[in-house]
């Protein structure tokens, strides 16, 4: 039997990595955003699971989604949780967003249902090792390997990012790179923590960042800012022997400064190019995905982690030649390509979908949002064909959602 997966969407985890310490309180606002979005991992359970969720999502949200869920996991709080573990009894596995000191005492009071294997996994109990895992200096030695035994169609040595330890460093290699660079922090996820540089000398504002990064976390990367053509998701997840088993891969896009805005829902390539899906096909991915599985089999992640990986890939255009750059970053974490590939589920074929966060904005909450871009979904044999559908329950009081568009090709 199947062990019941318990959910928990906690995604400032790398905050509270960054911090260290159990008794991390994240910022008032992204306590708000996790409790919006709480019930957001329903579209990754079994109906067996559990989410712990701040409320039960109301009856007209479940209506909306009963032709497309045919059974919905449980939604409790961790105590409520806590009792029925023990009246059941059973083994649970424990699901966080991402692992965490805080998230380790978040899920304390569940740990003692867990299986005597899962209680002797490397990631059970929290470790200074760990946070690491979810620096970008971990993930720029998996790019170091894949780059190391590719062949052609790759990036080199030379687009790789280098690690700076003081200011001088930083500049030093500020000025060696021609062209737009950017300056990236160790610690930081989905496009955030990252500086721009165009210009030959940093501003007031790029050179306190600059120092207040190295204060604080020790170090920054600086590359060149290639010419991106198309971002990628490769999704792995550790299993309980420390072997990478690979997923499935999805697309999303960014903003001009590649932080994350939303996640192509159905086949990854709808609305690429006949160039861009000639080069990156499905060999092209197949030897990505082998070199990558090579390169984490020796690294700390399959000895220290276990859980899902989402690594993002790019397609980038250098000299007027498409390469792939194997490993931007590792998000030692469930992720938003990982959700992808549930909601992929939901899209009919001949359909293409996108979905997408939504914060409020000059006073309009979530639930208005989705009053203006009602468009019931048309749901045929379980699958959308067309339509709009909250991913979460449209609220007065949310402040945060997650939504799903989907339009016939």
């Amino acid at each position: 039997m199947e062990p019941k997966k318990i959910f928990l969407f906690n995604p400032t985890c790398e905050l509270a990595v960054l911090n260290a310490s159990e008794s991390y309180n994240p910022p008032e606002i992204l306590r708000k955003m996790e409790r919006d979005l709480s019930v957001l991992p329903l579209f990754m359970c079994a109906p067996q699971d559990v989410v712990l969720a701040s409320e039960k999502p109301s009856e007209n949200f479940l209506q909306l989604l009963r032709p497309l869920v045919k059974k919905f996991p449980s939604f409790f709080t961790t105590e409520e949780c806590a009792v029925i573990c023990a009246e059941t009894g059973g083994e649970v596995l424990l699901k966080p967003w991402g692992w965490s000191p805080l998230a380790h005492r978040q899920l304390r009071e569940l740990k003692s249902f867990c299986s005597e294997k899962e209680k002797d996994s490397s990631f059970f109990n929290w470790k200074a090792s760990h946070r690491d895992l979810f620096a970008r200096s971990s993930s720029l030695k998996v790019l170091a390997d894949v780059i190391c035994n590719a062949g052609v169609g790759f990036i080199g040595k030379e687009q790789m990012p280098r690690v700076c330890e003081s200011t001088q460093e930083a500049l030093d290699v500020l000025s060696e790179i021609e062209g737009t660079k950017v300056m990236k922090s160790p610690w930081s996820s989905s496009g955030r923590g990252l500086q721009v540089v165009k210009t030959k000398e940093l501003n007031r504002a790029k050179s306190e960042w600059l120092r207040t990064t190295l204060r604080e976390q020790g170090y920054v990367m600086v590359e060149p800012w290639l010419q991106k053509r198309a971002d990628f998701t490769f999704q792995f997840e550790i299993d309980c022997d420390g072997t990478p088993v690979f997923l499935g891969t999805t697309r999303f896009d960014t903003n001009a400064f590649g932080q994350y805005q939303s996640s192509v829902a159905g086949d990854f390539r709808d609305g690429l190019n006949e160039e861009l899906c000639g080069f990156f096909s499905d060999e092209k991915i197949e030897e990505t995905v082998g070199l990558l599985v090579r390169a984490l089999r020796q690294s700390d992640y399959c000895r220290e982690f276990r859980g899902n990986l989402g690594i993002d890939v790019m397609v980038v255009e250098e000299n007027g030649e498409l390469l792939v750059h194997p490993c931007v970053e590792i998000n030692c974490r469930m992720s938003m390509g990982l959700l992808t590939l549930y909601l992929n589920r939901l899209v009919a074929e001949g359909s293409t979908g996108r979905w997408s966060f939504f914060r409020a904005e000059k006073g309009r909450n979530f639930s208005q949002f989705c009053d203006e871009n009602r468009r019931k979904p048309t749901v045929i044999d379980g699958k959308i064909v067309d339509g709009f559908l909250p991913l979460v329950p449209c609220t007065d009081e949310k402040l945060f959602g997650a939504y799903l568009e989907v339009y016939k090709k």
